[in-house]
């Protein structure tokens, strides 16, 4: 099992975070998203049946899970304010998911 950190991507108005080719027995590794806007767009990649589960945490610890899981080539938005974002479980199969928000303005 291993945890898949994401590669950030940085525009003067938006990030994007990609977690790549996460196999059943890993997680994506948490990300600080205290820089972005409360609403996040998350896309699932994969190439078969692959699940994927998004949990939120304020304080990097406890986690919840943010909403139901991502179906295999889906897109979803999600709101949440907490500060921290990870991929909780992969199941199935091979894939990716990548996040896009906005940058707050600070």
């Amino acid at each position: 099992m291993s945890a898949i950190a994401a590669v950030k991507a940085e525009t003067q108005y938006a990030t994007t975070l990609t977690w790549s080719t996460m196999t059943t027995s890993d997680t994506g590794a948490a990300v600080d998203t205290q820089d972005l806007e409360a609403t996040k767009s998350f896309h699932q990649i994969s190439g078969g049946a692959a699940t994927a589960q998004l949990q939120h945490s304020n304080d990097g610890t406890n986690w919840v899970n943010l909403g139901s899981a991502l179906a295999a080539n889906s897109i979803t938005e999600v709101a949440t304010s907490a500060r921290y974002i990870k991929i909780s479980t992969v199941a199935s199969a091979t894939c990716s998911v990548i996040l896009s928000a906005k940058r707050r303005r600070l």
